[in-house]
């Protein structure tokens, strides 16, 4: 049993073939956290909305439904309050109590690399 969700980047309460099963599942979790781009359908039923920043603010990769991995370069800079995904996930994992120091993207993919050959 379920009692706490994390999500990110995926509006979950749409997308899945039984939405009226996603959205009970919803309701019946103690605390769910949702990190997204926009204030999506999914995002409210959380009881944390961290805001995420769109492709065009963040540098990075993502990895498409044929499993590709494809380049992000930004080209602006993050509006209001939003972070890219890497620095939301650094912040949070150094609230855990882990040591996380990336300055840039390019580190995080870099150490990927290196531990995984293929990518």
């Amino acid at each position: 049993e379920v009692h706490s969700l994390y999500l990110y980047g995926e509006d979950t309460g749409i997308v899945d073939s039984n939405i009226n099963f996603v959205q009970a599942a919803f309701e019946k979790l103690d605390f769910m956290v949702v990190q997204d781009e926009f204030l999506t359908f999914t995002a409210t039923y959380a009881d944390v909305v961290l805001p995420a920043s769109p492709s065009l603010e963040k540098d990075g990769t993502f990895t498409n439904t044929e499993r590709r991995i494809q380049r992000l370069y930004q080209a602006l800079e993050p509006l209001g309050d939003s972070k890219p995904d890497w620095k939301i996930f650094q912040a949070i994992a150094n609230r855990l109590g882990f040591d996380w120091n990336y300055k840039h993207p390019s580190e995080i993919m870099d150490e990927v690399a290196r531990l995984t050959p293929l990518y």
